[in-house]
């Protein structure tokens, strides 16, 4: 596993912001392959349903839950894909499509599952999947544990997407040997992001914590399957040669902290109507982000007691958040994070020309770097 770009961040921080580059409008990029991959999954769900609808009408419901669930956000996994494939020269762009809809089924199964295991109400304005489910066992089922048998039945159907995902990448029109490295990479990068999720679960129930574990979890379980791991299929894919991947490594680990980064901000800060999950449940669940980290490693005195006795207090009142809030923004902590989300951000950038040499797909990498990480949901 590659140690690339926690010595950055264990080196300190910047106070100088940077001045954002990129002139592409990546908003306008993520929408076109929203559209397309949108009818996509539409499609193909169609006929899943069906499928499943032979099993019993229940389990037909439930693929179409998972319909919906994953043409959520911003879908820029799945354009990631689309991206690495480009930059390789691949050009069949018809062909790279069910293998980008395969990294974003990935992406909705792991959602599933951690909202579970968070316990989170809201993802994209919705119920939560696990939610959904148990409001279904409440209509119709009046016997049994109605949390339990829904929990079970939302990581079932996670695993389900997990599983149709890398039979839409063995089934797609390349040629074997492409698709076999491109599922080998996405397990690969799946494991880290496993041990990641488990380190992160474990972690909350330890005493104590510091910044650097914080930066290797959140490597772990969010920056390889964010960036890397869909960047590295569409180049393998391509035909991509070893240092085309780690080019992909070397753009996406820092850009994924600084993505981190930015999560951590909203789920403190963010607006919860544009981000459609609280902003107040990183607190009461006692989640150790790095914004905390740094927010306890500044504080002294009384607002730092104030920010201990607040973290995992799931009574805590409107008042007492805003409190929080107030003494975290105050420490310098917000300020501190973000630098160093800006330098992390021109650190990946530095890696784009060893991904492409075309200019416009540069362009492309630079202003989705700066989107993700100046993004408000």
């Amino acid at each position: 596993m590659s140690n690339y770009g926690v010595g950055c961040l264990e080196r300190g921080f910047k106070k100088n912001r940077v001045i954002l580059a990129g002139t592409v409008d990546v908003k306008k990029y993520l929408a076109s392959y929203r559209e397309r991959a949108g009818r996509f999954i539409d499609s193909f769900f169609e006929v899943e349903a069906e499928k499943a609808a032979l099993v019993s009408p229940f389990c037909a419901e439930l693929m179409r839950i998972y319909q919906k669930f994953a043409k959520g956000g911003k879908m820029a996994r799945g354009a990631l894909v689309c991206l690495g494939y480009q930059s390789i020269g691949g050009k069949d762009h018809s062909a790279i499509l069910a293998p980008s809809i395969a990294v974003q089924l990935i992406h909705s199964f792991l959602l599933i599952h951690d909202d579970w295991i968070d316990g989170d109400l809201k993802r994209y304005g919705q119920p939560t999947v696990y939610k959904q489910i148990e409001k279904i066992y409440g209509e119709r089922f009046k016997k049994g544990d109605r949390q339990r048998w829904s929990g079970g039945s939302a990581f079932v159907l996670g695993d389900i997407g997990c599983f149709l995902a890398h039979k839409l990448i063995a089934d797609s029109d390349f040629p074997a040997r492409a698709k076999v490295r491109a599922i080998s990479f996405l397990s690969q990068n799946l494991v880290q992001t496993g041990h990641g999720e488990i380190w992160d679960i474990t972690y909350d129930l330890v005493t104590g914590f510091s910044w650097d574990e914080i930066v290797k979890i959140r490597k772990l379980k969010t920056a390889y399957y964010t960036l890397v791991m869909p960047l590295q299929v569409g180049t393998c894919l391509a035909g991509g040669s070893q240092a085309e991947l780690k080019a992909a490594e070397e753009y996406g680990f820092p850009v994924g902290i600084a993505f981190q980064l930015r999560d951590d901000y909203l789920g403190l800060f963010g607006d919860e109507v544009k981000t459609g999950k609280s902003a107040s449940s990183d607190l009461r669940e006692g989640k150790k982000t790095l914004i905390i980290a740094k927010a306890l490693e500044i504080l002294k005195g009384k607002e730092k007691k104030i920010l201990k006795q607040a973290l995992g207090n799931r009574e805590l009142t409107g008042e007492q958040i805003n409190q929080v809030r107030l003494i975290i923004k105050a420490s310098g902590a917000v300020d501190d994070c973000q630098n160093l989300a800006q330098e992390l951000i021109e650190k990946g950038k530095k890696a784009i020309p060893k991904l492409t040499s075309d200019k416009s797909l540069q362009e492309i990498y630079a202003s989705l770097a700066d989107y993700l990480v100046n993004r408000e949901k």
